[in-house]
């Protein structure tokens, strides 16, 4: 038993390790980094409380406990994958606006090119400056 223990919390210590490493290598942000922690957080404490574990199970009515632990471990990959495509359609979004936001920027500059300025520029129009409300044109929550 003592050696699942000490593996568990061996692996759990090298993910943190790692991920402090690429932390202070900014390769990982801030959100995504804790994320992780808290993964090699668990890996590094749970398997020193066994009991603790069978307890929620019982009462949960689960008659293996390790069988909770695997549903957790669903249920967390789960919120991970909703949680990263809820950020990719964020990012999807803000590119999105970004391509066409130089489509026209680009097309303002050929016209200026060729000495026929823009009647009314898309990119004042849809400029912040402009706008009436003071925001940032990479603020996008919608």
């Amino acid at each position: 038993m003592i050696t699942g223990l000490v593996t568990t919390s061996a692996i759990g210590i090298v993910l943190a390790l790692v991920i402090l490493h690429k932390m202070r290598r900014n390769q990982l942000n801030g959100p995504f980094a804790l994320w992780w922690l808290m993964v090699a957080g668990l890996a590094i404490v749970v398997p020193w409380f066994p009991h603790f574990l069978n307890h929620v199970a019982h009462y949960l009515g689960i008659a293996y406990p390790p069988a909770l632990f695997l549903l957790l471990a669903i249920v967390l990959i789960l919120v991970k994958m909703l949680s990263m495509d809820l950020q990719r359609t964020r990012q999807d979004k803000k590119i999105r606006r970004l391509t066409q936001r130089l489509a026209i920027l680009e097309h303002d500059i050929r016209q200026l090119q060729k000495g026929d300025g823009p009647s009314v520029s898309h990119a004042e129009k849809n400029s912040p400056v402009s706008a009436t409300k003071e925001t940032s044109p990479m603020d996008d929550r919608g």
